[in-house]
């Protein structure tokens, strides 16, 4: 599968705090493979390249608003333990990571309060707009909000391409499973170097 880059768009998932900051309330299960993998660089370098060759860059990030935190106790342990640790608050867990920081090019979709973007925000919409059929996945965290989008991405029509390096999960078995899994599912797995070389190649012609 060849990147057409005018109807190709790189979507970052959940480029923040909780989940990728060495102080981060989800520090204790995911930074030593956010750290192992060096995913913030990657995506960086993703997010710069992507950019260099003309495509559009889109975020969507879970928020944890008032509302949610008053509502009764989630029926899945990750909100719970979000709930518990007050993880992914608006304007301070939740807060963008510095190196990902958007441009003003940056395209942020309505926060999600779950897993699901497709069908609860306007990514779709947005994708559809720009006339978006593939979509270069990676972001945080890879056996939750990033698998769940990569089916419904799948089922909403889109090709995938999961970086695969570019994603992390709470340990190197958990990691390897999940990409087993999304084998199946995704249109190419691919690590970011390989990825990079196609961007820069496209920028570059």
């Amino acid at each position: 599968m060849t990147l057409d880059m005018n109807t190709t768009a790189l979507l970052i998932t959940d480029p923040q705090r909780d989940v990728l900051a060495s102080d981060g309330a989800l520090a204790d299960l995911l930074h030593a493979q956010v750290a192992q993998r060096q995913v913030v660089a990657k995506l960086r370098k993703l997010r710069d390249a992507a950019a260099a060759a003309g495509l559009p860059i889109l975020y969507s990030t879970l928020i944890q608003r008032d509302e949610h935190h008053a509502a009764p106790p989630s029926n899945a342990p990750i909100y719970q333990l979000l709930r518990q640790r007050g993880a992914m608050r608006e304007g301070a867990g939740g807060a963008i990571v510095e190196a990902l920081a958007p441009t003003p090019s940056t395209v942020l979709a309505t926060p999600r309060a779950g897993m699901l973007a497709f069908g609860t925000t306007d990514l779709d919409q947005l994708l559809r707009a720009r006339g978006i059929r593939t979509l270069i996945m990676g972001g945080m965290v890879l056996n939750l909000c990033v698998e769940a989008n990569v089916r419904a991405a799948v089922d909403h029509g889109y090709e995938v391409v999961l970086v695969s390096d570019a994603t992390a999960t709470t340990s190197d078995e958990a990691h390897a499973g999940t990409l087993a899994t999304l084998s199946l599912i995704a249109q190419r797995i691919v690590e970011t170097s390989e990825l990079l070389a196609e961007l820069n190649s496209s920028a570059a012609a």
